[in-house]
């Protein structure tokens, strides 16, 4: 999982990916709302980003439960 930044705008661009022997546990989630966390209290970060593939349905889901605005690749 990584934090790409944007100075100007405090929006930030986020990447995961996750073995397949660890998915669906909520590993993920988890992760990724400590990253968002992280991101807001140390970079002062607003919004956060991510390319997503359109047939990746279960990542997208879990972009948007978290917030994160998608763009697709």
């Amino acid at each position: 999982t990584e934090i790409a930044s944007d100075d100007i705008s405090l929006s930030a661009e986020v990447s995961y990916a996750l073995l397949q022997k660890y998915q669906r546990r909520g590993l993920a989630k988890e992760v990724l709302l400590a990253l968002l966390s992280y991101g807001r209290k140390t970079g002062g970060f607003r919004q956060f980003t991510a390319r997503i593939r359109p047939d990746n349905v279960a990542s997208a889901a879990l972009a948007k439960k978290c917030g994160i605005q998608i763009y697709t690749i």
